[in-house]
Parts: structure tokens; sequence; C-alpha cells
């Protein structure tokens, strides 16, 4: 079984240029049609659009009052979160879109007629494969 390298797993944060180059170079037996591989990568880009936006946004969908935590055992830790005003109509939209379309994207790629001509046991590999060609392509 071959192994798959992320570079930014938080097990692995360092992928040697050898076994990068090693396993860029290992052939994949998985000949993926272009619908699907159009469905991961707009998934992938949807995602990282969806992570983006979710960074902008306060904490509360509605507005609310923040507040201070109180001094926990063993922590000089204290929370201080400060009022949410609340998602805009336009965010919220926005919001609901993007979470729609990874729905419709997530669906599309795991109900693909392909994965059922594909042995039970190899599934999970070239779910994989699809995945990093995927995210391949959009890093360039």
């Amino acid at each position: 079984m071959r192994r798959i390298l992320f570079a930014d797993s938080p097990a692995r944060t360092h992928v040697h240029a050898f076994e990068r180059a090693y396993y860029s170079q290992v052939p994949t037996p998985y000949d993926f049609p272009q619908d699907l591989i159009d469905h991961e990568t707009g998934l992938q880009q949807t995602r990282a659009d969806y992570k983006a936006l979710c960074a902008t946004l306060p904490w509360s969908v509605d507005p609310a009052p923040g507040w201070k935590s109180d001094k926990q055992p063993l922590s000089d830790y204290l929370a201080d979160v400060p009022d949410s005003p609340g998602y805009t109509d336009e965010q919220k939209k926005r919001e609901a879109e993007l979470r729609e379309r990874l729905v419709d994207l997530s669906t599309a790629v795991t109900t693909h007629p392909y994965w059922a001509t594909l042995d039970r046991g190899d599934v999970v590999e070239a779910r994989m494969e699809l995945k990093k060609n995927a995210r391949e392509a959009l890093t360039g």
C-alpha cells in the first residue's frame, strides 16, 4: 500500500525532499473520470473559501454580549470574549451558499459511480490519491 504524505499534517510537519520526490514519481493505477476530478477540485476550493470566510466572521451568528471567564484551577488563562455584532445579511447568505455547495460537491464525489468500479480494498487509497491530485492542481 502506498503511503500518502501531507506536508501540512500536524503529525508530520516536515517531509524530506527525497521522500516528496520519491512519492511524486510513484505511478497511480487510477484513471479518474474528468467530472470526478472537477468535483473534487471544486470541493477543495470551496472548502478553502469557506474556511477563509469563517475566519472573518464574528463568533456568533446573532448579536450577543461578550464575557470574561473565571480563573480555572491549575491555569492562569482567562478568556475574554468581545461582544459579537452578529453576521450581516450578506455574510449569512455567503456562508449558506458555500455550505450548500460543500454538501453538494461532497455528495457528488462520494456517490460517484467510479467508486463502484474499484475493489473495495482500493477505494480509500484511490480517494486519497484523488484528494492529492486535486490539491496539487490547486496549489500548482
